[in-house]
């Protein structure tokens, strides 16, 4: 994803492990030892996390792949992300 204008978000990949396992991502803060799993659309917005993205990015890559509208993208990522800070996930 290329960057914008607006702010990108980013996995916090210097303290997280995660690794893919059938269809769940298992997510693991190696300073707190806090883990979680992931599955679904939250996968997919992980990966577009690990290379940096917008919450504009997020919601059109939401939207497009899953045909959702955009006011309930915006609020499923705001949930996700909030999660994921919340874990120190992000930086």
């Amino acid at each position: 994803m290329p960057a914008t204008a607006e702010s990108l978000l980013r996995i916090n990949s210097h303290d997280v492990a995660w690794r893919e396992i059938g269809d769940e991502l298992v997510v693991l803060h190696m300073g707190t030892a806090k883990y979680l799993t992931i599955n679904g659309s939250g996968g997919m917005l992980w990966n577009c996390l690990i290379e940096g993205a917008s919450r504009g990015q997020l919601v059109d890559a939401l939207t497009e792949r899953y045909g959702i509208d955009a006011t309930r993208a915006e609020r499923d990522i705001e949930s996700f992300l909030d999660s994921l800070a919340e874990c120190m996930l992000l930086v």
